[in-house]
């Protein structure tokens, strides 16, 4: 379990209202600054959370995998990339070694919407494993790896 902090000069670290969650992770804040959304690694899941609203706005989407970190796209989506394996103890035990069960997945995801659409599914190998990041460069996916020394490059269908 844990939460979001955030942090501003006058008042210093506060608790993110409504934040609290299973494994928050990976986080974007939308261009205005109104809008959080939270990859919930061990949960498969993906929060949108407000910021500034009482009440509190949050919602979230299930997904077919742990992901890992989530960032903006040039389109206005957001890509989610992470790790797909049969369970949480699995992918753990796998994030550093190939194992045949568990794949490099990224999905993106509508920001409006929170519409999912798993675009990469990619078995481990030893060439690539454990997919941490996901970017669009012109008309390709390029991956990152937990183990920070490579790059893979889908092209987009």
């Amino acid at each position: 379990t844990g939460e979001v902090w955030d942090w501003n000069a006058k008042d210093g670290w506060k608790i993110v209202p409504g934040s609290e969650s299973q494994g928050p992770n990976g986080i974007e804040a939308s261009p205005d600054g109104k809008w959080l959304y939270i990859n919930l690694w061990p949960a498969k899941k993906v929060m949108r959370l407000s910021r500034g609203q009482t009440p509190v706005s949050k919602e979230v989407v299930d997904v077919s995998f742990q992901p890992d970190n989530i960032r903006w796209q040039a389109d206005g989506s957001l890509l989610a990339a992470g790790h797909g394996g049969p369970n949480v103890q699995r992918v753990i035990e796998c994030l550093r070694k190939v194992c045949p069960d568990v794949a490099s997945v990224v999905a993106r995801i509508d920001p409006q919407t929170l519409k999912v659409q798993e675009i990469i599914r990619y078995p481990a190998t030893e060439r690539f494993f454990s997919s941490t990041a996901a970017l669009q460069v012109g008309k390709e996916i390029w991956i990152g790896t937990i183990t920070g020394d490579r790059i893979a490059r889908y092209p987009i269908q």
